[in-house]
C-alpha cells in the first residue's frame, strides 16, 4: 500500500485483477470537505482523484474501505456521490465496504444502497470480487449474508 500525495488515503492496486483498494486514514474530514467549495476542489477529491480517479481504467474496481471514517453532515455524502460519478465516467465499480455501524445508519437513512454497494468487510469485497467478481450487499437494516 502507498499512503496518497496528501495522506488522506492508503492505496493498493491489485493490476492483475483490476482492483484498487483505497483505505482512508481520516476519521474526521471535515476540514477536507468544504460546504462552500465545489466538491472537486476539496483536499480530500484531489488527492482521490490524483492517486486513483485519473489512473483507473474501464471495468477496473475500487473498493473504498470508510472504517476510520465518522459520520459526517451532507457533505460528506455529497463527496461519496462524486466519487462515484467520477468512477462511472471511468466505467468502473465501486464498493464501499467497513462503514461503521453509525455511519452505515446514515446510509440507510438515505436510502443509499440504490445507488452505493456497501459490503461489511474489506476482506470480503476482496475475496468476492476475486473468486466470483457478485458482491453481496448489505445494509445494516438487513442480516448480512453468510460467507
Amino acid at each position: 500500500m502507498v499512503l496518497s500525495k496528501l495522506g488522506n488515503y492508503l492505496v493498493f492496486r491489485k493490476a492483475e485483477s483490476g482492483m484498487w483498494v483505497v483505505r482512508v486514514t481520516r476519521p474526521d474530514l471535515r476540514s477536507r470537505l468544504h460546504d462552500s467549495a465545489e466538491i472537486e476542489q476539496c483536499e480530500s477529491y484531489r488527492d482521490l482523484a490524483d492517486s486513483v480517479l485519473h489512473q483507473l481504467a474501464e471495468r477496473e474496481t475500487v473498493v473504498l474501505n470508510l472504517g476510520l471514517v465518522e459520520p459526517h453532515p451532507s457533505i460528506f455524502y455529497r463527496y461519496l456521490l462524486k466519487v462515484r460519478d467520477g468512477i462511472r465516467e471511468k466505467k468502473a465499480k465501486l464498493i464501499v465496504c467497513s462503514a461503521r455501524a453509525d455511519v452505515q445508519e446514515m446510509f440507510d437513512l438515505l436510502k443509499a444502497s440504490e445507488i452505493f454497494t456497501f459490503v461489511e468487510s474489506e476482506e470480503r469485497a476482496t475475496r468476492s470480487f476475486s473468486e466470483t467478481q457478485v458482491i453481496p450487499v448489505i445494509s445494516s437494516s438487513a442480516p448480512a449474508p453468510d460467507a
